[in-house]
């Protein structure tokens, strides 16, 4: 049950940082959140069991280098 509920809370996150980034007008704060804290979290999430979870990470990181463009990470 507890595994469950771990999956409906990212599910929850996943969506409702889907709504903010689409909402945000300040790119450099956008930039620096989704560089800094997000994108290694994002890159977890494409290995989760629930396939909902995995689209939601792709299309965040679609938007996010649609927005910020690719940067050599490495």
């Amino acid at each position: 049950m507890m595994q469950e509920n771990d999956r409906n809370l990212r599910r929850q996150a996943l969506v409702e940082f889907k709504k903010v980034s689409a909402n945000e007008k300040n790119d450099e704060i956008m930039n620096y959140y989704y560089r800094e804290k997000l994108a290694r979290r994002l890159v977890i999430a494409l290995d989760d069991q629930i396939e909902k979870n995995r689209e939601l990470s792709i299309e965040i990181f679609t938007t996010m280098i649609e927005r910020f463009g690719l940067k050599d990470e490495g």
